[in-house]
């Protein structure tokens, strides 16, 4: 329970209510919580900027970054410091491309 308290707090500081950006950056996101932003962010259509630097997302997690880059308007995406393989990335690459916004 108090990591979840550390967890919300941290994120509350990154995040502005009604901001464009969502920074979940250095959160130690996994898999479970990536699919859970996936399925989430659907409900935020004013999120332009998404920062998933230095977390644990990885080539699994990839599937689930496809669905976020289908399903919203994002203009800019950090998934730098990742454990993403090339193959990861392939998995997203023809999505990447067609994206007109990002």
């Amino acid at each position: 329970m108090e990591n979840a308290k550390i967890f919300k707090e941290e994120l509350l500081k990154k995040n502005v209510k009604n901001s464009n950006t969502l920074n979940l950056q250095t959160l130690r996101l996994g898999i479970n919580s990536i699919i859970a932003l996936s399925n989430s962010i659907q409900n935020r259509p004013q999120v332009e900027k998404l920062h998933l630097a230095d977390n644990a997302i990885t080539d699994y997690g990839m599937h689930a970054i496809k669905n976020i880059i289908n399903s919203s308007r994002l203009t800019s995406l950090n998934l730098a410091s990742n454990m993403i393989s090339g193959e990861g990335l392939e998995l997203f690459l023809d999505d990447l491309i067609n994206n007109k916004s990002l």
